[in-house]
């Protein structure tokens, strides 16, 4: 790899159910999955932001962060290992830690979040945090429902959160 490797990230681009996957990782860490025809535009868009340089060849965490989606989607894992890295305010790195005990199949609302994260007033901050998640599906932001059981927000859109629910065999309520 050509440029440092602490400040630089591999890239690899994947075909999933939910159209391109754009996946970008340094070499121990992933650090952003990105959903959509846009996908790698917005990856490099938010690694320069970021100040992370794009590395000519995929990294060991892209690559093992693409098999473990790669079995998310095909139904053979519940559960990504893959370590990652947050980009974001403190508060946002917290709930997105605890979102990461959420297990395969469940969800709860931004209220419940809030206190997993340990912010029980925070709900709209928590909603905030979710709409700034730059690793969704394996930091489940789709599993995050309004308190009625409503879907509410995704940043690649509701299409895709009632389709990661219903793959996990979650009833939708729209």
């Amino acid at each position: 790899m050509g440029t440092n490797q602490q400040n630089s990230a591999g890239i690899i681009q994947m075909k999933s159910p939910l159209g391109p996957v754009t996946i970008a990782a340094s070499p121990q860490k992933l650090i952003s999955v990105c959903i959509g025809k846009d996908s790698l535009a917005k990856t490099r868009e938010r690694l320069e932001h970021w100040g992370v340089a794009v590395c000519d060849a995929p990294t060991p965490a892209a690559q093992k962060a693409e098999r473990e989606l790669t079995q998310y989607f095909a139904g053979k894992t519940k559960r990504f290992t893959v370590p990652l890295e947050f980009h974001g305010p403190p508060f946002h790195q917290e709930v997105w830690t605890a979102l990461q005990d959420v297990p395969f199949g469940e969800v709860l609302s931004y209220g419940e979040l809030a206190e997993l994260a340990g912010r029980p007033f925070a709900a709209r901050a928590v909603g905030q945090a979710m709409a700034n998640n730059s690793i969704p599906i394996i930091v489940p932001c789709h599993r995050v429902i309004g308190s009625t059981g409503k879907l509410h927000g995704f940043t690649g859109g509701l299409h895709i959160k009632e389709h990661l629910l219903k793959h996990e065999g979650v009833e939708v309520k729209r």
